[in-house]
């Protein structure tokens, strides 16, 4: 399986024909949605996910510091794991298959990324 995470707006925009009736939905029902497509058996499927809120992030950062080695291929499939099983909402569940489960775990990792617009000042 080669998978890719991409944003609802993103990813469709160029292609206005592939929102189906189930992401259209979705999309009014969460807003941003994120999609993980993929092949199984021969089929291109898609797994739909939620922005994580708060408790999804919480989770899969626990997940990441409480690694041995936080920045390791381990810590990554952990916290993608809680992020597809907390953030799924439609469409092929890929968290389920053990032939997608480790690759869509890395993808959906990437959702957990900082952004770095935060910053401590001592005054």
């Amino acid at each position: 399986m080669t998978a890719s995470v991409g944003e609802y707006a993103d990813e469709y925009t160029a292609q206005p024909e592939a929102i189906d009736d189930e992401l259209a939905a979705l999309k009014e029902q969460w807003g941003t949605v994120y999609t993980i497509t993929g092949e199984v058996d021969g089929k291109t499927e898609r797994m739909y996910l939620r922005k994580p809120d708060f408790n999804a992030r919480r989770a899969a950062l626990a997940a990441i510091f409480a690694a041995k080695d936080p920045s390791g291929i381990d810590a990554q499939i952990d916290s993608g794991i809680i992020i597809l099983g907390m953030c799924f909402i439609g469409g092929y569940d890929l968290n389920t298959n053990d032939d997608t489960r480790l690759e869509a775990s890395l993808q959906a990792a990437k959702m957990v990324e900082m952004n770095g617009t935060l910053a401590l000042k001592k005054n």
